[in-house]
């Protein structure tokens, strides 16, 4: 299975650190070199789809299906194997949601946009290209996928209330997946990834993420670096509010836990798909290097949800600033310096200084702390 795409990325992966600093416009320019470099040689595999689901229709989904499954088994996999799987496979009669003749097996999202179904809001519920990858745990509760992802989008704002979501139980075929290549999953899924350019990994405790445990998540983060997608957390309400409190707080545990990052014991439901993607793992890029790589790609997204934290911060100080602002500044400095930004780590110590001397003055605790950086 030595494809283009795998083969490119084992030698782009030399400097990981030095992929992970590049820009987004050089992120997205070494995308399309590198798509181009292997897209001649997939013709003989099939496409991945592209296609997006409204949040609303996934909380539609949730609420007419909450009954088909137990309530300690509401997850992506059990609806898969319960509701979308029968759903989708025609006998010789029909299926339970679509009248059409003459396929045997269709995803979700094909006989969805078919039949033109539409959300509880009227819009259609799924279209042709979604704006964001979703990357989670099949284990999860499908209410935690839901919570978190409304989350993130009231998190944004009104720019991605109208927003659609890749999903993969709706939007690839599941009576085929199971059979595809690793060859499918190095190339034409990759292409995907990189195609919608938006990857939100959902997670459900920030302390212990379940996620960086699976094969196919450590495999999608893989494939959103490579191909210079854009890349995201989301997370429920409550798990949000206790990640800004650990950012102040507790900075170093927060690190920890989105540093332990050990792809070599990362597993997958199917024992098959584990040795598959590891093999693959191994063949391209090896362990070590992909370890080093998530773990710098959550840096990266650590320090940037605490630069956007500050900010907010900062701009809901009428007067004084607050202590937890002087902690989370501190905090986000020497993360910049520990992952070798020393300039940008200067700044945010120079700034500290200069604002806690203003406000506390030049003996104070704060300020001898700062100086000693």
């Amino acid at each position: 299975m030595g494809s283009a795409f795998s083969q490119s990325c084992c030698a782009n992966n030399a400097d990981v650190s030095g992929e992970l600093a590049t820009g987004a416009v050089k992120r997205r320019d070494s995308y399309v070199t590198r798509r181009s470099a292997f897209l001649g040689q997939m013709s003989s595999l099939p496409d991945c789809p592209v296609h997006g689901c409204s949040l609303t229709f996934l909380q539609d989904f949730a609420k007419e299906n909450r009954e088909k499954v137990p309530a300690e088994d509401f997850t992506i996999g059990a609806l898969c194997t319960q509701v979308i799987k029968p759903a989708t496979k025609q006998d010789e009669k029909s299926s339970i949601l679509s009248s059409l003749l003459g396929d045997t097996s269709l995803s979700y999202a094909e006989v969805a946009m078919r039949e033109g179904l539409v959300d509880s809001a009227g819009r259609a519920a799924f279209q042709d290209m979604a704006d964001h990858f979703v990357s989670h745990a099949w284990r999860y509760s499908f209410d935690v996928v839901l919570n978190a992802l409304a989350s993130w989008v009231r998190s944004k704002g009104t720019k991605e209330l109208r927003a659609y979501f890749w999903v993969d139980a709706f939007v690839v075929n599941q009576h085929r997946a199971q059979q595809y290549p690793m060859e499918w999953w190095s190339t034409r899924f990759a292409q995907a990834v990189g195609d919608i350019g938006s990857t939100i990994l959902v997670c459900d405790q920030w302390e212990d993420p379940a996620p960086l445990k699976r094969v196919w998540v450590i495999w999608e983060i893989y494939c959103t670096n490579q191909m210079g997608a854009r890349f995201d957390m989301a997370m429920a309400p409550e798990t949000t509010t206790q990640f800004r409190s650990a950012l102040i707080r507790s900075f170093e545990s927060v690190q920890t836990a989105l540093s332990a990052v050990d792809v070599a014991n990362s597993v997958a439901y199917h024992r098959e798909h584990q040795d598959m993607v590891h093999d693959e793992i191994t063949r391209t890029i090896g362990f070590t290097k992909l370890n080093e790589m998530v773990q710098l790609r959550m840096n990266r997204w650590l320090i940037e949800e605490a630069e956007r934290e500050l900010k907010l911060m900062k701009q809901s100080s009428k007067t004084e600033i607050s202590e937890e602002q002087f902690k989370l500044q501190d905090n986000l400095a020497r993360m910049l310096r520990e992952s070798g930004n020393l300039s940008g780590a200067e700044a945010y110590f120079k700034a500290l200084l200069q604002d806690i001397e203003n406000q506390l003055g030049k003996d104070s605790a704060f300020a001898m702390s700062c100086l000693n950086q």
